[in-house]
């Protein structure tokens, strides 16, 4: 199942943007040996059923690593900031998003309703405005 998984999404990885994201996702999911898939239910909405979902989440990455996917959102690297756009037209607030760029990252925060600076990422370019991660 996480193999078909895997294939899948190495198999969506070419139509995602930015290329550069795209690109380094395409050389890390090939060495990922296991996958933790979280289905969240409506309850996550009950008595603060997401700070326990994200406890749960924190534990793993901080005890193992990796990278997380979040249909509708897209892929992160593994310092957890996201690397490739999968979200709605509709979406807005600010996000942490990052750029490989000449074989680093470059971390930095945006204002994904901003079309500016969303198209800005999608070229792979640091847009104008955003908040660099320090």
């Amino acid at each position: 199942m996480a193999a078909e998984e895997l294939q899948e999404f190495l198999e969506e990885s070419h139509e995602l943007k930015p290329t550069s994201g795209a690109e380094w996702l395409r050389g890390f999911l090939p060495k990922v040996k296991t996958i933790y898939a979280f289905q969240i239910l409506s309850g996550a909405e009950v008595n603060d059923g997401w700070s326990a979902i994200a406890a749960v989440k924190t534990k793993l990455w901080n005890d193992l690593g990796g990278i997380f996917q979040a249909d509708g959102e897209g892929f992160s690297n593994e310092e957890g900031y996201h690397v490739v756009w999968q979200f709605s037209e509709n979406v807005r607030g600010s996000w942490w998003m990052g750029l490989h760029k000449e074989g680093r990252w470059v971390h930095f925060e945006m204002e994904l309703g901003d079309r500016a600076q969303r198209e800005a990422f999608l070229r792979g370019e640091v847009p104008a405005g955003a908040n660099l991660a320090t």
